[in-house]
């Protein structure tokens, strides 16, 4: 087959593919499975560029996976990637929505972690927020609305690297180490702690989460269409019988 090889999921933490279409539940598709999420107030969507996928209203829509992240250090390598296709343009409630990550300090609050800190991917960046030093965040190029982007942030060390449809397209060393003390609840499209000021209004699908930085050929796998991979699967099956047909017209004239 020519498609590109799949990446291990040998060092997932969660990975929701939003395939099931319909229901309450976001599976996980990560070896153990052990963090399904619990979807409130988003629909089911599909289209022809991903067969299903989660909406999400800009308003009270989350995935809660019910997940934990480990302590935020500069030691501890992670990737978090995902497809999204924004439905607002950015604007004052927009620019700070939550399409994966965290900012407050457990559901139903509004308090901040003390120290103050968190992770969390905007439509216009990558916070990596540490005691208000917004010099650590990774600024990346705002969503268009109604088309449908594969991102990606790698962290290797006190590097953050942004991959935009697979290719890497800016870096920033974070300057802060962190405290190390805090475990952040992990959601998707929003959480309940942000009062309805940091909910993703668009569609997301296909969020992943390993906690190892994966290589720019790995990445550029997971941002290939799904469309694009059913038919470099399917040129791949049928090359391939040709090969074979052709490998046996040789052996038997």
């Amino acid at each position: 087959m020519l498609a590109m090889m799949p990446v291990s999921d040998a060092t997932l933490i969660g990975h929701w593919a939003f395939d099931e279409g319909s229901g309450v539940t976001a599976g996980d598709s990560s070896p153990g499975g052990a963090n399904p999420g619990a979807i409130a107030n988003a629909t089911w969507g599909s289209d022809s560029t991903r067969s299903s996928y989660l909406v999400f209203n800009g308003s009270n829509a989350i995935v809660d996976p019910s997940l934990t992240l480990p302590v935020m250090t500069s030691a501890n390598d992670f990737t978090w990637a995902f497809w999204a296709n924004s439905q607002e343009a950015i604007g004052q409630t927009q620019q700070n929505a939550i399409m994966v990550g965290n900012r407050h300090n457990g559901a139903g609050t509004n308090t901040d972690f003390a120290p103050r800190q968190f992770i969390k991917f905007t439509p216009r960046q990558f916070e990596w927020h540490q005691e208000g030093n917004g010099a650590d965040n990774l600024d990346v190029p705002d969503l268009v609305v109604g088309e449908w982007h594969h991102h990606a942030i790698v962290k290797t060390g006190n590097s953050l690297q942004y991959f935009f449809d697979g290719m890497s397209v800016g870096s920033v060393a974070t300057l802060s180490q962190a405290p190390g003390i805090a475990q952040h609840p992990f959601f998707i499209g929003g959480e309940p702690g942000a009062g309805g000021n940091e909910y993703f209004n668009g569609y997301l699908d296909d969020v992943r989460i390993y906690d190892q930085a994966l290589s720019a050929s790995e990445v550029l796998a997971l941002a290939i269409p799904e469309s694009s991979s059913l038919l470099l699967s399917v040129f791949g099956f049928m090359l391939l019988g040709a090969i074979r047909r052709s490998a046996h017209d040789c052996v038997h004239p």
